[in-house]
C-alpha cells in the first residue's frame, strides 16, 4: 500500500529539468551540473527532484546532499511527486541516515586574507567527501567575510557566520562547534591546511575505536617562505622526520602520545606531554564534546588545554602517527610571542588549579601506590660491605629490584635480583649505565656499596622524584660534600633543599629522566654525578635533597679495598669537568635593537653560563631598558666603526669567560647548532668557529664568525664587514646556518644602517697571514670544514694488528664530524696505548670487545670501525646527517673494496658490514648485545642488525662508499671479492 503524507508547508524544493504545480517553495533550474551546484549552494533546498535517467554527477555529491535527492520518472503526476518529496523530507528529519558519517570542519576566522582560499582548497581536495565547513568570522576588517560569502555561494557545504569581534578564541570556537551538524568535529585554523587524506584517517580512527572521544595527529609547521620550523631541546630529540607530501618535503613533528608519561604525581600530565601532545590535527566525537561541555567561551587563550584536560580525564584520546595537518607560521621570526605567552601561562595556571583535584584522583586510581624501584649497586672488591648494603635495601623497601654490577670479584648473593659480572673494572659511570639497562622500573636509584639504608627513605625520595620538574633526589648523609653532608642521624634537616648537584652516594630519579638525560658520562672517574645533575638542570629540572631522609656512608671503601690513591683521579676528573663545561659569555654591540634583542637573547639562554652583556651606542627605542630588566650587563660607548666597537666590547665585558659568542642581535642560529653548541667549545682543536650566513630572502652572504676563545690575540679587523684574526685554528660549521632577519627592523632603520656601512668603506681585504673571507673570496683552505651533531661513540675492537690499527685510528682523527669519542678495546692484547684491555682473548668475531666498548661509551649514538678498515673523512657526517634528517634509529654507508664500490642500499645479509653501521644506543636495551660466532654463527654481525630489521626499526642508507674495506685481512676475503666482481 502506498504511503501518503499530509501536506507539509514550508518545504523548499529544487526541481531539475522540469517542474510541477506543488504547494512548496520551488526553484527550477536546468540539468547542467554547474547550475545545479550553484542553486544548491544558494538556496540550500530541503529536497532536490531530478528526473530519470539518474544524472551521473549525483555520485560526486556529498552524502548529505545525496540524501535530499529524489529521482522520479519524467511523466509522473504532481501528486506522486508531492508524496515523494514529503517522504524524503520526513525521513531525513527522523531517520538515522549517518551510515556514512558527516564530518564538520570548524574554523574561527579573523583577517585571514587570501590564505583562507588555500585552507578551503585543502577541504575540496579531501579523499573523504562527506563534510561541511562551519566558519565563524570574528569581525574581520579585511576582505575575509566577502571571500567566505563568495565560497558559500558556490559550495553548499560551506556555512559562514559573522559575529561582532570578541577576541576570545574559546568563544568563537564554541559558536563554530555549536553550528556544526556532524558526527565528528575537526578543528582547522583559518590559515592552515589539511592533507588530502586527513578526514578519511580521522573517520577511520573514530570508527575503529568507538571508545575514543578525541583524535589528534602529527603536523608540520611551515613559514610563509616555505621553510619548515623545528623545535630544539631534549624533549624534541627524535620527534622529527622528513615526509613528502604534494611534491614537497616537510619536517613532520611526531606529536607525543599523551599517555606516554605517568608517575605518582599529577603534574606529569600538567607538563610537557599534555601541553604539547595534542597538536593539530585535533578532532572530537561531537556527542562526547557536548557531554563534556564544549569549549569554555570565557577563556581568551588556553581554551585548547582546558578541553584537552577534560578529554584526558573523562574520555579517551587516540594519536594517529601520520602527518595530517600543515600549520603555517605567519610572523616569520618576529619575536612577539613572548607578550602573548604571558597571557597563555597565566590562563594555564588558572586551568591547572581548577582541574588539580581531578588529576590527583585520576592518578590515584591509575598509578600503583607502590611504584616499582630498581637499585643499582656497584661492587669493586667490597663484598662484605656490598652484602650489608643490599640487605638494608631489602629491609627498607622489600619490593626493590637490586641490580648488582660486579666490577671486580664475582660472587653470588641471595639479595641480588640481577647480577652483571664484568671482566674489567669499567668505572662507576659505565657500571651504573650498564646496570640501568637491566631496569624497567618506574624509578632507579644508584647506591654506593658502602652505604646503609634506613626504612622510609626510598618512599620519601620517590615522592619527591615523581614531581614533574624534579630531576635527581638524594638523602642527607653523614659523609658527603656539603650541603648534603655531613649530618649525623640526630642532626638531619626537616626541610627539602634544592641543590646544584646530588651526591652520587645515593641518587634516585625517574628512569625515564635518566634515559632522557643520556645516563652518566663514562669519561669521568669522579664528578660524573655533578655532570649528570648539571645536564638535568639544563633540561629545566631541579635537583633536591629530601628533608627527614638520611643514609650512612662509610666513604672511599672501594678505593681503600683496591689500594687506590684518590687524589690524582679526582683532580683529573675535575679538569675534565671544567673542560666539558667551560665559561661561555654572550657579548653584543647594539643600537636600537628592541625588536631583535629579545629573540636574540632567548636562543642562547640554555647555552650561556657566564652572563650576557651589550655595548650600546645610544639606543633610543627601549633596548637598554629591556636589557637591564632582563639581567644583561650594559655599557655605553659612541660608535666609530664596527671592528673597534666589537673589540672594545670584548675587552670591557668579556671578563674571565673562556668563550665569547658574538653575533648581531638580528641574527639567529639554526636549531642543530644550538642543540649541539657545547660540542664546539669542548673541542681543543679550534679557536674560532664560522657559520654560513643567509638572510630571510634566501640570499647567501659571506660566512661569518660567531664563537671564539677569549684570547688577547684574537680580535676583529676591518671597519665594516669585520673579520676575526689572531688564530689559524679556524673551522666553518658546514651544517650550521646564521639567519640574518632583516625584517626585524623598520625600513628607515635598515636605510640608516646601510648608509653607515657605505660610509665606513668596502669589503675586507685578503691577508697572506690570516684566512679572511669576503664576497670575492668565500672560501679558504686554511679554514677546516666540519659538521656537528649528537655525540657518536666509536667502538674499535682490536687484537695484534698494531700497524692496521694505527691506520684505522688515523682515519677517525680525519673525520669532519666534530662530535665523537673513541673507545678502543683490546681483546687480550697488552700492546696498545690509550685503550681498555680485556684479560683474555675471546676471538670469535669481536663481539665481547664491542660490548665492552658500548658499556664504556658516552655517546647516544654508536659507530663501529674494525681495526683493519678505514673511513673516508666524511663517513660520520654523511651517515649522521641522513639519520637526523630521516628520524631513523640506525643508518649505514656503502663501502669500497679494492677500489671498487660496493653499494649497501638495504640492510640485508651480505650487503651491510659492521664498519658501515651507526645506531642509537637504545637499540641495545631493547634488542640485546652482540653475540659472537659461537652463538650466532659466521654471520654474527648480520644477526645483530637483523633483530632491528625484523622488528621494523626505521633505517636509512647513504649509498655513499665512505668505508674502505680491507678484504685481504678479512675473515671472509673470498666472499667479499666475489661480491665486488673480482
Amino acid at each position: 500500500m502506498e504511503d501518503f503524507y499530509m501536506s507539509i508547508a514550508g518545504i523548499s524544493v529544487l526541481c531539475v529539468g522540469r517542474s510541477w504545480d506543488m504547494p512548496f517553495g520551488i526553484v527550477v533550474c536546468d540539468d547542467n551540473e554547474d547550475n545545479v551546484l550553484y542553486n544548491i549552494a544558494r538556496h540550500n533546498p530541503d529536497v532536490i527532484v531530478l528526473t530519470e535517467p539518474r544524472p551521473s554527477y549525483i555520485l560526486d555529491f556529498s552524502f548529505e546532499i545525496q540524501k535530499k535527492c529524489v529521482i522520479v520518472p519524467k511523466d509522473i503526476s504532481a501528486d506522486h511527486v508531492i508524496s515523494n518529496i514529503e517522504r524524503c523530507y520526513v525521513t531525513n528529519i527522523y531517520s538515522d541516515m549517518h551510515e556514512v558519517p558527516l564530518v564538520s570542519v570548524y574554523t574561527p576566522a579573523y583577517d585571514a586574507g587570501n590564505m583562507i582560499l588555500e585552507t578551503y582548497q585543502s577541504l575540496k581536495n579531501q579523499t573523504y567527501p562527506h563534510w561541511e565547513w562551519s566558519v565563524v568570522d570574528d569581525g574581520s576588517t579585511d576582505g575575509t567575510w566577502s571571500t567566505l560569502l563568495a565560497i558559500a555561494n558556490k559550495d553548499n557545504r560551506v556555512h559562514p557566520v559573522k559575529i561582532k569581534h570578541s577576541g576570545y578564541i574559546g568563544y568563537t570556537k564554541n559558536i563554530a562547534t555549536r553550528l556544526s551538524n556532524g558526527d565528528f568535529l575537526v578543528e582547522l585554523d583559518h590559515d592552515d591546511m589539511l592533507t588530502n587524506n586527513a578526514l578519511e584517517e580521522i573517520v577511520r580512527a573514530f570508527m575503529d575505536h568507538p571508545e575514543v572521544g578525541m583524535v589528534y595527529s602529527n603536523c608540520a609547521q611551515v613559514y610563509s617562505d616555505g621553510r619548515c620550523h623545528q623545535f630544539s631541546g631534549p624533549d624534541w630529540e627524535g620527534r622529527y622526520r622528513e615526509t613528502e607530501y604534494g611534491g614537497k618535503v616537510y619536517l613532520e613533528c611526531i606529536n607525543p602520545d599523551i599517555y606516554d608519561r605517568f608517575g605518582p604525581h599529577h603534574t606529569q600530565q600538567f607538563g610537557w606531554f599534555l601541553t604539547m601532545g595534542p597538536n593539530h590535527v585535533r578532532a572530537y566525537r561531537s556527542s562526547t564534546l557536548w557531554e563534556l561541555g564544549g569549549y569554555n567561551s570565557k577563556l581568551p587563550v588556553a581554551d585548547d588545554w582546558d578541553l584537552f584536560a577534560r578529554f584526558f580525564l573523562r574520555s579517551q584520546c587516540y594519536h594517529i602517527d601520520k602527518m595530517l595537518y600543515i600549520q603555517r607560521i605567519r610572523d616569520n621570526y618576529k619575536n612577539t610571542t613572548h607578550v602573548r605567552n604571558k597571557a597563555i601561562q597565566d590562563n594555564l595556571s588558572i586551568c591547572r588549579a581548577h582541574y588539580e583535584k581531578e588529576f590527583i584522583e585520576f592518578n590515584r586510581q591509575r598509578i600503583s601506590e607502590n611504584p616499582s624501584l630498581s637499585v643499582v649497586i656497584l661492587d669493586w672488591n667490597t663484598k662484605n660491605d656490598t652484602i650489608k648494603c643490599m640487605q638494608s635495601v631489602k629491609e627498607s623497601y622489600p619490593d626493590a629490584q637490586i641490580i648488582l654490577v660486579q666490577n671486580g670479584q664475582h660472587f653470588d648473593s641471595e639479595y641480588a635480583d640481577i647480577v652483571v659480572p664484568l671482566e674489567i673494572n669499567v668505572g662507576y659511570a659505565a657500571g651504573c649505565n650498564r646496570g640501568a639497562m637491566e631496569s624497567n622500573a618506574d624509578f632507579i636509584c644508584f647506591l654506593n656499596s658502602d652505604t646503609i639504608v634506613f626504612p622510609g627513605m626510598f618512599a620519601s625520595l620517590m615522592r619527591m622524584a615523581s614531581i614533574d620538574n624534579v630531576g635527581a633526589v638524594g638523602p642527607y648523609c653523614d659523609h658527603a660534600k656539603p650541603p648534603q653532608g655531613n649530618f649525623g642521624l640526630d642532626d638531619i634537616l626537616p626541610d627539602d633543599l634544592e641543590v646544584d648537584s646530588v651526591v652520587g652516594v645515593c641518587m634516585l630519579m625517574r628512569r625515564s629522566v635518566f634515559e632522557s638525560v643520556g645516563g652518566f658520562d663514562t669519561r669521568f672517574c669522579n664528578f660524573e654525578d655533578d655532570d649528570l645533575c648539571l645536564r638535568l638542570r639544563r633540561m629545566g629540572l631541579r635537583n633536591m635533597v629530601v628533608g627527614k631522609t638520611w643514609i650512612h656512608h662509610k666513604e672511599h671503601a672501594s678505593f681503600e679495598a683496591n689500594n687506590v690513591q684518590i687524589t690524582r683521579p679526582m683532580e683529573q676528573s675535575r679538569e675534565k669537568f671544567f673542560a666539558k663545561w667551560p665559561r661561555i659569555k654572550l657579548v653584543a654591540i647594539t643600537y636600537n635593537e628592541i625588536n631583535s634583542l629579545p629573540g636574540f637573547v632567548e636562543q642562547f639562554k640554555g647555552i650561556v653560563n657566564d652572563g650576557m652583556a651589550i655595548l650600546d651606542s645610544g639606543s633610543t627605542d627601549g633596548t637598554v631598558e629591556w636589557a637591564k630588566a632582563h639581567g644583561i650587563d650594559v655599557m655605553f660607548h659612541d660608535f666609530d666603526q664596527f671592528d673597534s666597537q666589537r673589540n672594545r666590547a670584548i675587552r670591557a665585558l668579556g671578563g674571565d669567560a673562556e668563550w665569547i659568542i658574538m653575533m648581531d642581535p638580528d641574527e639567529r642560529l639554526d636549531d642543530n647548532t644550538l642543540t649541539h653548541f657545547y660540542q664546539l667549545v669542548r673541542s681543543t682543536k679550534y679557536d674560532i668557529y664560522l657559520s654560513p650566513l643567509v638572510d630571510s630572502n634566501g640570499v647567501w652572504w659571506v660566512p661569518k664568525p660567531f664563537l671564539f676563545r677569549n684570547k688577547p690575540d684574537i680580535k676583529w679587523i676591518n671597519a665594516v664587514h669585520e673579520k676575526l684574526i689572531g688564530s689559524h685554528k679556524q673551522a666553518m660549521v658546514k651544517n650550521s646556518t646564521i639567519m640574518h632577519c632583516l625584517d626585524l627592523h623598520s625600513k628607515s632603520r635598515r636605510q640608516q644602517m646601510q648608509y653607515k656601512y657605505d660610509s665606513l668603506g668596502g669589503d675586507a681585504q685578503l691577508s697572506d697571514e690570516w684566512p679572511i673571507l669576503n664576497y670575492e673570496h668565500k672560501d679558504d683552505d686554511r679554514i677546516d670544514k666540519i659538521c656537528i651533531g649528537p655525540q657518536v661513540s666509536i667502538i674499535v675492537p682490536t687484537y695484534k694488528r698494531k700497524h692496521l690499527l694505527a691506520r684505522a685510528l688515523e682515519s677517525i682523527y680525519k673525520q669532519d664530524y666534530l662530535s665523537y669519542d673513541i673507545k678502543l678495546v683490546s681483546d687480550g692484547d697488552n700492546d696498545i696505548e690509550g685503550g681498555y684491555i680485556l684479560p683474555q682473548n675471546h676471538g670469535a668475531g669481536g663481539a665481547v670487545p664491542r660490548n665492552y666498548g658500548i658499556m664504556l661509551s658516552s655517546g647516544q649514538w654508536i659507530a663501529y670501525l674494525d681495526d683493519d678498515n678505514q673511513w673516508q673523512p666524511n663517513h660520520l657526517s654523511t651517515v649522521m646527517n641522513e639519520i637526523m634528517k630521516s628520524g631513523a634509529l640506525f643508518g649505514f654507508s656503502s663501502m669500497s673494496v679494492g677500489g671498487k664500490p660496493h653499494i649497501c642500499d638495504e640492510p640485508v645479509r651480505g650487503k651491510i658490514d659492521t664498519s658501515c653501521v651507526i645506531h642509537h644506543r637504545s637499540l641495545i636495551k631493547h634488542f640485546g648485545w652482540w653475540k659472537d660466532r659461537t652463538e650466532a654463527n659466521y654471520w654474527h654481525d648480520w644477526e645483530f642488525v637483523s633483530r632491528w630489521v625484523d622488528a621494523g626499526i626505521p633505517w636509512v642508507a647513504t649509498k655513499i662508499p665512505t668505508v674502505i674495506y680491507n678484504a685481504d685481512t678479512s675473515g671472509q676475503a673470498d666472499y667479499i671479492r666475489q661480491m665486488v666482481g673480482e
